[in-house]
């Protein structure tokens, strides 16, 4: 798989350094951090280029369906750690928090 997505020497700079960053820095925030410059240094990068695509499978959406998917998934990537903070919910707080579980204590 690293060959296939990461065959040149650019790509795999890119790659080794969001996990460097993202090892020294493991934050939540870090990763959106990481996925926003990696994508304008790709695009920087590679603007020149024009994609190496052979097949093209066709999936049509319409305007409001894509809209509607866009706020739905901007509200629940915002909404959701603000609502961690006001609702006792052990549900939430797995999902918000995941592996930082140590120091959650659950009441039944």
């Amino acid at each position: 798989m690293g060959k296939k997505l990461a065959p040149d020497a650019v790509r795999q700079t890119i790659v080794l350094a969001a996990a460097v960053s993202l090892f020294l820095f493991p934050s939540s925030y870090m990763q959106l951090i990481v996925i926003g410059v990696s994508g304008i240094v790709g695009y920087l990068v590679y603007r020149e280029e024009e994609a190496g695509i052979t097949n093209i499978t066709a999936f049509f959406v319409s305007r409001k369906t894509g809209i509607l998917s866009l706020i739905l998934f901007f509200t629940l990537l915002l909404g959701l750690p603000f609502l961690c903070t006001f609702v006792s919910s052990p549900l939430l707080v797995l999902f918000y928090f995941g592996r930082e579980m140590n120091h959650v204590r659950f009441s039944v």
